[in-house]
C-alpha cells in the first residue's frame, strides 16, 4: 500500500501473484479498486495518536499492564486490518447503489495499424471509415476480413487485434486463414506474408482453421512455443500460468520449443501440453470438443476442478472470483453449460450438481463450499 516493500518482499509477492489467476486477481482488487484511493487517504488521516491514547486509558482503567510497544504493534495491525475491510467489504450501501454487473460476453477488440493508431471494434459505421482500404467488417461488427494484397514489394506492416476480457472476435487473414480469438487474447499479424511462409503471434486463446499452402508454412509464434502448420484445424491456450497447450482437430502441426530445433509431431485428438517451467512438452490423447466448443458457444467441462472452471467464467464475464474456503476450489464439475447464457444461470446449474454455492456482489462473485458450512 505505502510502497516501502524490500527487495525480497516484492520477490515474495511477485510469486504469490503469478502462482494462480485467482492472486492475480485479489492483487487487482487490491491495488486498483476505484475507493483504494480514498480509502488509503482515510487511513492516512486517521489520528492514530489521539486512538492509542484513547485505547491505552481504556486499558489502564481495566488494569491491563501491556508493554508500550505490544500495544502500539496491536494498535498497527487493528488499522491496517480495518484499511483492507473497507478496500474487501465495503459498505453495504455501495454495493446496492453500484451500477457495475457482470454482463455476458461479446463482439470487441481494438485494432492496431502502423503509425501507433488504435481503432475500436465496437460500432461498424465508425470504424468503416478508419479502416484500411483493404479490410472490411462484417457480421454485425463481429469479424475482420483481410483482402490480399497484391503488391507485395511495398513495405510491411503488422497489425495487432486486441480482444479484452468479456470479448471475443474473428479475423480472415490475407491468405484466407481464419482465426477465432477468445477473452484477453492479441494476434500480431502481417497485412502481407512473405513469400516463403505465414507468421503470427499469439498471446491468449486462439482457434484456427489455417488455408492449405504446401510451399508456405503456417507458424504460430507465443512466448514459449512455435507451431508449425500446412493447412489445419487447432487450438491455442496460453492463459493458464504453468502450461501452454495447443489442441490438433485435424489436418497435421508440429510443436517445438522456442530456441530448439526438436519437433514434436501432432495427431488429430491430441494434446500438446507445454510445462512453463520445466521446459518439457507432454503429448496426450484427449477429446477436441472440451478444447475448442467454446466457438460453438458452449462450456464444455470434465471432472474440471471448480477453480479452473471460474478462471473461465471470469474470462469471458470479466468479473473477479474469490473463495471463502480452500476446499471449494478443488470441486470437481462435469456439464454443458451455453457460453452465452447468464452467469446467475450457470453458476446456478454448477451449484444444482455440486455442493458449492455462489454469491454475486456486483461484478465479484463469491464461491463457497456447502460442505464447510
Amino acid at each position: 500500500m505505502t510502497n516501502n516493500l524490500t527487495e525480497e518482499e516484492k520477490e515474495e509477492l511477485h510469486s504469490w501473484k503469478e502462482s494462480n489467476e485467482t492472486n492475480r486477481l485479489l492483487f487487482e482488487k487490491l491495488t486498483s479498486n476505484k475507493t483504494f484511493i480514498a480509502k488509503r487517504e482515510m487511513y492516512r488521516h486517521v489520528n492514530t495518536q489521539h486512538a492509542l491514547k484513547t485505547f491505552l486509558q481504556h486499558t489502564r482503567k481495566r488494569r491491563l499492564s501491556l508493554h508500550l510497544k505490544i500495544v502500539c504493534r496491536y494498535a498497527a495491525i487493528i488499522i491496517v486490518l480495518f484499511t483492507i475491510g473497507l478496500i474487501l467489504y465495503p459498505k453495504k450501501q455501495a454495493i446496492e447503489t453500484t451500477s457495475e454487473k457482470i454482463e455476458t460476453g461479446s463482439p470487441k477488440a481494438v485494432l492496431l495499424v502502423s503509425g501507433g493508431k488504435s481503432i475500436q471494434l465496437q460500432t461498424q459505421e465508425h470504424t468503416t471509415n478508419e479502416l484500411p482500404s483493404y479490410v472490411q467488417i462484417v457480421d454485425s461488427n463481429s469479424q475482420l476480413i483481410y483482402n490480399k494484397k497484391q503488391d507485395i514489394t511495398t513495405p510491411k506492416e503488422y497489425h495487432e487485434l486486441q480482444v479484452s476480457r468479456g470479448g471475443e472476435y474473428k479475423l480472415t487473414l490475407p491468405d484466407g486463414t481464419f482465426v477465432y480469438l477468445n477473452s484477453a487474447s492479441t494476434l500480431k499479424y502481417p497485412t502481407c506474408f512473405d513469400p516463403d511462409k505465414r507468421e503470427v503471434h499469439l498471446s491468449g486463446e486462439a482457434y484456427f482453421e489455417v488455408a492449405k499452402d504446401p510451399n508456405k508454412p503456417f507458424y504460430v509464434i507465443t512466448d514459449n512455443i512455435q507451431i508449425k502448420v500446412y493447412g489445419t484445424t487447432f487450438n491455442v491456450n496460453t492463459h493458464d500460468p504453468d502450461y501452454t497447450s495447443t489442441v490438433l482437430v485435424q489436418g497435421k502441426v508440429g510443436v517445438s520449443i522456442v530456441g530448439k530445433k526438436e519437433e514434436i509431431i501432432l495427431n488429430p485428438s491430441q494434446l500438446a501440453l507445454f510445462d512453463k517451467k520445466q521446459h518439457k512438452i507432454d503429448i496426450q490423447n484427449i477429446n477436441p470438443q472440451q478444447y475448442i466448443a467454446w466457438k460453438d458457444g458452449l462450456f464444455v467441462f470434465e471432472e474440471e476442478p471448480l477453480e479452473k472452471i471460474m478462471d473461465k467464467l471470469a474470462l469471458w464475464y470479466d468479473c473477479q472470483v474469490f473463495y471463502t474456503n480452500q476446499e471449494s476450489r478443488n470441486i470437481r464439475f462435469t456439464g454443458y453449460l451455453k457460453r452465452y447464457e447468464q452467469i446467475d444461470k450457470i453458476l446456478k446449474a454448477i451449484g444444482s450438481t455440486v455442493s458449492v454455492s455462489f454469491e454475486i456482489k456486483g461484478k465479484t462473485i463469491l464461491v463457497t463450499s456447502n460442505e464447510m458450512k
